[in-house]
């Protein structure tokens, strides 16, 4: 109970925990609805997911270099809200592409993978700072109880981005198993890019907007560790 109160009064974590969280249901949706909107808006087969996610994961790898320079530039706190909105716009295109020019989506998939690279570097490297905050507070180092919540975070954010999209085609009238575009209703095929496109932008927007609440920049970040240091120094000198 008390690792889990000095998390919950953890306010940078805490900001950072919601940001991540909605990051993590827009990726777990947006994984999830993939298969349905390639089979069924863009009527091509299985084989082109897999070509489609080795493209994201290459670019994803590429641009990691370029992010941490990114980010020592601007700093991580501004690196991640411009990877956030990068992201929200990327989702927006697959919600007009027509079917005829699928392989368009090898473009836009390689830039959603790019993206994603500071998506995942930056909130992961801005989860340690926190842990300083906590011992200034509390005087303990909780690493544990931190990254254990982190990790849960993103489990939670990705189960719930599925199951939402389970929900979705429920309610758009998609008919489970009949995957060809002549099989389901427009409705159905609308929906599909709704829940493929447009939910997974109102939630990267969401994730940008509650991250400018967060306030521990890498200026706030030294001054908290001098000041863990001159109280170690002091507690030192008492003894």
């Amino acid at each position: 109970r008390g690792e889990l109160r000095a998390i919950a009064t953890n306010k940078p974590f805490g900001r950072l925990f919601s940001v991540f969280l909605l990051q993590n249901i827009a990726i777990g949706a947006s994984a999830t609805a993939f298969i349905y909107y390639l089979l069924t808006v863009m009527r091509t087969d299985l084989v082109l997911a897999g070509q489609l996610f080795s493209v994201s994961a290459i670019a994803a790898t590429v641009f990691t270099p370029a992010w941490i320079y990114v980010g020592r530039r601007l700093g991580k706190t501004r690196t991640y809200s411009l990877s956030l909105l990068l992201s929200a716009l990327a989702a927006l295109p697959a919600l007009f592409l027509p079917s005829s020019l699928y392989w368009m989506l090898f473009g836009i998939l390689f830039l959603a993978g790019a993206i994603d690279a500071s998506n995942q570097l930056m909130p992961n490297s801005m989860v340690p700072d926190t842990v300083e905050v906590d011992e200034l507070q509390t005087g303990q180092r909780r690493e544990g109880a931190i990254f254990g919540a982190w990790a849960f975070c993103r489990k939670l954010g990705m189960a719930t981005g599925a199951f939402l999209v389970s929900l979705g085609l429920n309610f758009v009238g998609y008919i489970p198993g009949e995957v060809a575009a002549g099989e389901q209703s427009a409705t159905a095929i609308i929906g599909i890019r709704i829940i493929y496109a447009v939910v997974p932008f109102v939630l990267w927007v969401t994730a940008l907007f509650l991250l400018r609440k967060y306030d521990l920049n890498e200026e706030r970040f030294e001054a908290i560790k001098q000041e863990i240091e001159q109280n170690a120094q002091s507690a030192k000198a008492s003894n």
